[in-house]
């Protein structure tokens, strides 16, 4: 069944501040500010659009940001938030959740995801990839998110897309060779991956300025 809450719930919070340190970069910074503060939350929540009968698995939720942002907008929505780094699902546990909201945090590996929903299928998937940068490990990430969908369910992916000014390039690259990975030329590799994992009606619904690069947010329907 499409949706079927399973879940009780309970979370969430505020990320870090982002520092400006080079005058010429503030307007990176400060449109990185506003899109990690809450409007960028807020908009980012207003794609995904939750509804009542909802239940939206948000992998990789971190902190809880985003999934407490959706539960505000929509407390009637069953959601998830999965992440493997304790202290992050300690710290969305941590925080006050809207008044009668269906919301739980589990610390789990994305493969344990089935497992937790019980066989229920997920009507949204959220998907944070902008942390994973092998092609192997988003691909795998894409089959499970599929996988646990409904066929008429959507994803909704936050990842770094095209990086169509020099300037986004630039940021993107350093970033990569920080993290030990090999720059690229910035092109979006990321929609035909979301296609090959057999997602249809792929498109760019929201892109961004961060102190990394353009940042994006993909959606698709499951079929």
């Amino acid at each position: 069944m499409m949706g079927e809450k399973a879940h009780a719930l309970t979370r969430p919070g505020a990320g870090p501040e982002i520092q400006a340190g080079e005058t010429g970069l503030a307007p990176i910074y400060s449109a990185a500010r506003a899109l990690l503060g809450g409007d960028g939350r807020s908009m980012l929540a207003g794609h995904i659009a939750p509804r009542p009968h909802d239940l939206i698995v948000d992998f990789a939720c971190g902190g809880g940001d985003l999934a407490l942002q959706l539960a505000r907008l929509q407390p009637a929505a069953t959601i998830l938030g999965v992440d493997r780094d304790p202290a992050l699902i300690a710290r969305a546990q941590a925080r006050p959740a809207p008044a009668n909201a269906a919301i739980s945090f589990a610390c789990a590996a994305p493969d344990d995801v089935p497992e937790l929903l019980r066989s229920v299928c997920a009507t949204k998937v959220v998907l944070t990839l902008k942390d994973i940068h092998s092609p192997v490990d988003k691909s795998r990430f894409l089959d499970l998110a599929h996988s646990v969908l409904d066929p008429r369910g959507a994803l909704f992916v936050i990842d770094h897309g095209a990086q169509r000014t020099a300037l986004m390039r630039s940021l993107f690259n350093a970033d990569r060779v920080r993290r030990g990975v090999a720059p690229t030329d910035g092109r979006d590799t990321l929609s035909s991956m979301i296609r090959a994992a057999g997602f249809v009606a792929v498109d760019e619904a929201l892109s961004w300025s961060s102190t990394t690069g353009t940042m994006s947010l993909f959606r698709a329907r499951a079929s």
